[in-house]
C-alpha cells in the first residue's frame, strides 16, 4: 500500500497580478519552465512565504505590486432530486459582503525533477495557493510599463498580457497556470458586477 510523507510535498505560492487601468496580467520569465508565464514563489519558511506571496512578481519585475481584495468564495453542493450522491454537483457562490486577500485557488500538480548521476528521476507533489494582486502605478509612470508583448528574443524582465491572450499563452504550456488564471478572471469579471451593482 502506497503512503505520502511530509519530504512527498512541495508548497509554494502563485500570483495572478492585474493592471487596473488595462485589465492586463503580468507575465515573468520563469527559468525552470523557460517561458514567460505567472509569477510563483518558493522558500523553506512556509509562513513567511504566505505573507509575502507577491514578492516573486515584485523581484523578477521590478514593479511595485499589492494584494488584490477579492470577494471570499464559498462552494455548495448541490443534491440532485433522486439523492443519489454519486450525481451530486458542486456550484461556487461569490459572497460580495465578504473580501479577502486569502488565496482564491490552490492547485495540485506533481512535479518530475531530473538528478544529476540519478537515471529517474525524483516526483513530489506542488500545493500552490493563488493570490490577487494588483500593479500600483501612479500617473508619471504609467506609460513606463512593458507594451502588451514584447518578443521573447528580447527576454524583457515581464510581459503584459489582456486576460484572454494570456489564457491562450498558457493553453497547453502551463496547465497550473492556465487553471487559476481561469478562475481569476471568473471572479475579476462575475464578481466585479456584483460588486458594482451592490454600491
Amino acid at each position: 500500500m502506497g503512503f505520502w510523507s511530509a519530504s512527498d510535498f512541495s508548497q509554494e505560492t502563485g500570483a495572478v497580478v492585474i493592471d487596473r487601468r488595462t485589465e492586463r496580467v503580468l507575465f515573468i520569465f520563469d527559468e525552470p519552465r523557460q517561458m514567460y508565464t505567472l509569477p510563483r514563489s518558493k522558500m523553506d519558511n512556509i509562513e513567511a512565504l504566505m505573507q509575502s506571496p507577491l514578492d516573486s512578481a515584485q523581484t523578477k519585475s521590478g514593479l511595485r505590486c499589492s494584494r488584490l481584495l477579492l470577494p471570499r468564495l464559498a462552494k455548495r453542493y448541490i443534491v440532485p432530486p433522486d439523492k443519489n450522491w454519486d450525481n451530486v454537483r458542486a456550484k461556487t457562490a461569490y459572497m460580495p459582503s465578504q473580501l479577502t486577500t486569502d488565496p482564491f485557488y490552490v492547485s495540485f500538480n506533481t512535479q518530475w525533477e531530473k538528478i544529476e548521476g540519478v537515471n529517474w528521476p525524483d516526483g513530489y507533489q506542488v500545493l500552490t495557493y493563488w493570490y490577487g494582486g494588483i500593479i500600483d502605478v501612479d500617473a508619471d509612470s504609467a506609460d513606463e510599463l512593458a507594451p502588451l508583448d514584447e518578443p521573447e528574443s528580447q527576454r524583457s524582465p515581464y510581459q503584459l498580457l489582456p486576460i484572454q491572450a494570456a489564457l491562450s499563452r498558457l493553453e497547453g504550456k502551463d496547465a497550473v497556470a492556465h487553471g487559476a488564471l481561469s478562475m481569476f478572471s471568473a471572479i475579476w469579471f462575475d464578481a466585479r458586477k456584483l460588486l458594482e451593482h451592490k454600491q
